[in-house]
């Protein structure tokens, strides 16, 4: 009689995977999952940092993984791999993805949570073709989806073709080294699915490095010109190699859907027009912000040109000893601005496309422009307020924004900022001894900040007195560069010991040096995860830059609703490779903290 337990188990592991093992995964991940999501919010809660290696490494992980597990169901048919090898790669990939999440990383928590959940229920429907096909296209382009950055919709269906196309490439891979018996035939049947992949992401880099060199210009990175050259290469390689292939294939196998011959131009086309449609024929839109990468050698230094219109402009370079200028032989170099961080240094651009010359670190480069039409001047960028300007139109950037740039945060007094200080003034009424010394400048928002406070002031019972003429508490609403000298003279004031208030424009690392306890109310939380989504985003696009409360409201798209609460800056200096993280990590104030010292004030 046959043996009617050893055909049962046969049949559950065609069917997907031992049930044991898929127990055993499971409970496995739920102790990971509870004590990573127990952990995480407590560690950003005391402004703990991880290494961008580590969280880098467990998403580069996390890729490989889920693009191998859903590639060994897309090719199951041409040779099923042993259970336990469709088991590790969704085990693993489940697993990284929960660790990445832990760690900090930047991709949405819903979304990684529920790639996980999609990496498991691969394994009990891994022989159901019907079901674990569609599955597996769906996680493969997921994890492209967040893998890769993603603003409009051509963007999602490019990196969804990144993902499928990794998917086949690694699963291919794991399908050949998993077979457990004829493995020529099975690589045979293989090849022209890997070939397809690797031609597809051979293509979308030519096309990728073409455009980068483009913005850069004929004096941006050596390598690229090489690189690009090989992509062609292999690119056409494999187009030729797949034609000829499908051709001597009178009957293709049908492996992944009928139609082998129509599939895989598909897959080719799919990655190369995605990836054209995405990449813009000139490094950026005419006329709006400009954000672009110099090669050094490491991770680039990123450069900023603002507003990109004609006349004058501010560039913003992320690095000390850089010159710039629209002629080589007349750079000026970037220098620091008070109240700001990093390299500033102003360009005239004439209307149209212009050329601006680089030089840093003993490299030379060429940044593309387009001012656009003459006649549309941006904003003035060249008095004190500049930097903030652009500290906001790189948070609009950041979100994925590419319009022109027509105001600036200085230009007005926000409603939430009116509000804010309002708060400010009635937390100061009792502890003031009945007056509070008002700081600010010629600019639009403060003269509105400074009628606004005197105001509040006048309903809390308070009189509002000149800097320095006794005992009382400093409110400074100036902007960044007034601000520097006004915390100084504050600090040396008589009212220095009754402390020093800011606007909530003043959160910025440029303006506190040092931070000693100084004061502000804010509607947001540094340490909240929404916040730490734009520094990680800033720290990609823009390595070096700290966070600033205008970048981030641009960001985000407005100001948060709630109330405010009142929150302190201090330096922090601790032992040890925490002494640059602490708060730092949050990005805005590096090697301090930001904490609040009251509840929501009504």
């Amino acid at each position: 009689m046959p043996d009617r337990t050893t055909t049962s188990r046969t049949a559950d592991c065609r069917r997907g995977v031992p049930r044991a093992a898929g127990r055993l995964a499971g409970a496995a991940l739920a102790g990971v999952a509870a004590t990573l999501l127990a952990a995480g919010p407590a560690h950003a809660a005391d402004g703990g940092g991880v290494a961008p290696a580590a969280t880098g490494f467990a998403g580069l992980l996390a890729l490989a993984a889920t693009a191998t597990a859903a590639g060994l169901v897309l090719l199951r048919p041409l040779g099923a791999p042993a259970p336990r090898h469709l088991t590790a790669a969704s085990v693993t990939a489940a697993v990284a993805h929960l660790l990445t999440l832990g760690l900090g990383g930047d991709a949405p928590a819903a979304g990684t949570l529920a790639l996980a959940a999609a990496c498991l229920a691969l394994l009990p429907y891994a022989g159901r073709r019907a079901v674990a096909v569609p599955l597996a296209l769906l996680v493969c382009a997921g994890a492209g989806l967040l893998a890769l950055p993603t603003a409009t919709v051509a963007e999602a269906v490019a990196a969804a073709g990144h993902g499928v196309a990794a998917a086949l490439l690694l699963g291919g891979v794991a399908t050949v080294l998993g077979a457990e018996s004829a493995r020529r035939r099975v690589a045979h049947r293989a090849a022209p699915w890997m070939l397809a992949a690797v031609t597809a992401e051979a293509a979308a880099g030519a096309v990728r490095l073409g455009a980068g060199q483009g913005a850069l210009g004929p004096e941006g990175p050596g390598w690229a010109g090489p690189a690009r050259w090989v992509c062609l290469a292999v690119a056409v390689a494999g187009a030729v190699g797949l034609g000829a292939g499908l051709r001597r294939r009178r009957q293709p196998d049908r492996t992944l859907l009928p139609g082998q011959a129509v599939v895989l131009p598909a897959v080719v086309i799919l990655a190369v027009t995605a990836t054209a449609v995405v990449l813009p024929a000139s490094p950026g839109r005419p006329g709006a912000p400009l954000l672009v990468a110099l090669d050094n050698g490491d991770r680039g230094i990123p450069l900023m040109v603002v507003p990109q219109r004609p006349g004058w402009n501010l560039v913003h370079v992320g690095a000390e000893g850089v010159s710039v200028g629209l002629r080589p032989d007349r750079l000026s170099p970037v220098t620091r601005l008070p109240g700001a961080t990093n390299g500033w240094s102003l360009v005239h651009l004439p209307p149209g496309p212009s050329r601006l010359h680089v030089a840093y670190g003993g490299r030379d480069a060429v940044v593309r422009l387009d001012a656009g039409a003459a006649g549309g001047a941006g904003p003035d960028l060249r008095g004190p307020d500049g930097p903030e300007c652009v500290s906001a139109a790189l948070g609009a950037l950041l979100r994925g924004g590419s319009q022109p740039l027509s105001r600036c945060p200085a230009d007005a007094l926000s409603p939430g900022d009116r509000e804010d200080l309002d708060a400010t003034v009635a937390f100061l009424a009792p502890r003031a001894e009945g007056a509070v010394s008002v700081v600010g400048d010629s600019s639009a928002r403060s003269v509105a900040a400074v009628a606004a406070v005197t105001a509040a002031a006048r309903r809390a019972g308070l009189r509002v007195v000149p800097p320095g003429t006794g005992r009382h508490p400093t409110l400074v609403v100036t902007g960044w560069a007034a601000a520097e000298a006004a915390l100084r003279d504050a600090a040396r004031g008589p009212g220095a010991a009754l402390g020093t208030y800011l606007a909530p424009w003043l959160l910025t690392a440029g303006v506190l040096r040092p931070a000693t306890g100084q004061m502000l109310a804010l509607r947001f939380d540094p340490r909240a995860e929404p916040v730490s989504r734009y520094v990680t985003a800033l720290a990609r696009r823009f390595p070096g830059e700290p966070a600033t409360v205008s970048g981030y409201l641009a960001w985000q798209g407005g100001s948060p609703a709630g109330p405010a609460r009142m929150y302190a800056a201090a330096a922090v200096s601790l032992p040890g490779p925490v002494a640059h993280g602490g708060h730092g990590r949050s990005g805005f104030l590096p090697g301090g903290t930001v904490t609040a010292v009251t509840g929501p004030l009504g």
